[in-house]
């Protein structure tokens, strides 16, 4: 009867978790103390004003990422169309990241909900967006809350109303 060889990962925690991994010093950290590190901070039990706020801007940060035209495409011209040459360039090129499947989603509720939640008065709805479009989120992080710049009681309004149809905080 042959005896199986045994890894040795029972008596040493602390033993490669794989054949062929690089020997060397390292050790495992406690994956709860890894949420600030890699992931966003995770979201709040029920909406909030500060949440609503976050994902609004976000909101606005998505849209400004999405390619678009700038004009119809019926709109023709009557100059004939010259073939262009590709032009070489030794400066440096700005990429342009553009938006994720998931940020789209999220973009798509929240850009929305001034309109939905705030229809009786409708000036502070397009005040609200143009808020949003005008702050970055760590902007927003600096801001106390109440502070007057923020439209904390329209804020408040959309997370109550989100909390009563019972959306899920995402």
């Amino acid at each position: 009867m042959k005896k199986k060889k045994r890894t040795g990962r029972a008596a040493d925690p602390l033993a490669p978790p794989r054949e062929g991994l690089i020997p060397g010093t390292w050790k495992l950290m406690d994956p709860s103390r890894m949420g600030g590190i890699v992931d966003r901070p995770r979201p709040p039990e029920s909406w909030t004003a500060r949440h609503v706020g976050n994902r609004l801007i976000e909101a606005h940060r998505t849209l400004k990422r999405l390619p678009m035209k700038i004009r119809p495409a019926s709109v023709k011209t009557a100059w004939p169309v010259f073939e262009q040459e590709p032009v070489d360039s030794d400066e440096d090129e700005q990429v342009k990241v553009e938006a994720t499947a998931v940020e789209i989603e999220l973009m798509e509720d929240a850009i929305g909900w001034p309109m939905r939640f705030l229809p009786a008065v409708f000036a502070s709805a397009g005040d609200v967006n143009r808020w949003a479009s005008q702050l970055k989120v760590e902007e927003f992080e600096k801001i106390e809350d109440g502070h007057h710049s923020v439209p904390w009681h329209e804020l408040r309004a959309i997370a109550d109303s989100l909390n009563a149809a019972g959306e899920a905080v995402r």
